[in-house]
């Protein structure tokens, strides 16, 4: 099986550290192998490539040179294709572990009780 992913302009990412952590960018520009510039719900900037998970949606018709009002309105158009990408099992699987990491101690137990419950009574004779 082959990579099908590439960092490409248009292909609509997900930040995976910093202050924008969780959020929807779309990919604009490539500085270099390391480093793309991303714009999008979060403010424009310049990302690492290891800090952004790629989403198998791109966004077509989207140049080096758009503005930030001109790509909120083009994403705003394609909203179908970013609800799509939410009701992945890799988009449910990032934001539910997400959610764990935001678990306090008391939370994780209740968890970890729960799931022992579950599997009982599915796996029980």
């Amino acid at each position: 099986m082959s990579l099908t992913n590439f960092i490409e302009i248009g292909r609509v990412i997900v930040i995976k550290k910093g202050v924008f952590r969780g959020k929807i960018g779309v990919i604009v520009d490539v500085i270099d192998k390391n480093r793309c510039l991303v714009d999008g719900w979060a403010s424009r900037q310049i990302i690492n490539v290891k800090n952004i998970k790629l989403t198998k949606v791109v966004i077509k018709g989207i140049d080096k040179k758009i503005g930030s009002r001109k790509l909120k309105t083009k994403l705003e158009c394609n909203l179908n294709l970013i609800y799509r990408w939410c009701e992945t099992k890799a988009a449910i699987k990032y934001y539910s572990n997400e959610r764990k990491k935001q678990l306090d101690d008391f939370d994780i137990f209740k968890y970890k009780i729960g799931k022992q419950c579950k599997n009982v009574f599915l796996y029980s004779n």
